[in-house]
């Protein structure tokens, strides 16, 4: 069964659209209006249900695929492209640290490491957003504050689920 875009598909003809929808046409205009969002409303609940149960393989792991598994995978994403911007500096750094007093090098990686610290520095550290903490107080904090927040989260879900999983075996 094809899933429709609702919004595009309740803008066409209600006569086809039932027709598609398999709606049997009734002699009251009232009964037909229920009846065709009777069966709307079971074709939704279907496409519901099956993105909630969308499942994904990927080199050989099979993944829940619904739309709070890939919020999940977002954060992840996040977190590990702040990671990276943090490795990038740290390698930049060493790069430098490497290089002989003398390298004609040293003033272009020296620009570099400044442009990309003040980056670094203007996006996670410098920005900072309007946050409701757990105690419902608003607090003013750093946006690397939200992400070492999201990073310790994770992992504390990934421990209580692998515990959780050895206590069954």
């Amino acid at each position: 069964m094809e899933i429709y875009h609702w919004s595009l598909k309740m803008e066409t003809n209600f006569e086809e659209l039932e027709r598609e929808l398999g709606v049997m046409p009734h002699e009251d205009p009232m009964a037909q209006i229920v009846a065709r969002d009777e069966m709307i409303a079971g074709m939704k609940k279907k496409a519901i249900d099956a993105i909630n149960s969308i499942q994904v393989e990927q080199h050989g792991v099979f993944y829940d695929g619904d739309p709070k598994a890939q919020h999940n995978m977002s954060a992840v994403g996040t977190v590990a492209n702040w990671r990276f911007n943090q490795a990038v500096l740290m390698s930049l750094d060493r790069t430098m640290r490497a290089l002989p007093d003398d390298s004609p090098l040293k003033p272009v990686f020296a620009i570099f490491d400044e442009a990309m610290r003040a980056a670094y520095n203007n996006i996670y550290h410098n920005s900072k957003i309007q946050w409701t903490g757990a105690d419902n107080s608003l607090h003013n904090v750093q946006i690397e504050s939200i992400l070492e927040s999201l990073e310790q989260s994770m992992r504390t879900v990934g421990e209580i689920v692998h515990h959780k999983a050895k206590s069954r075996d």
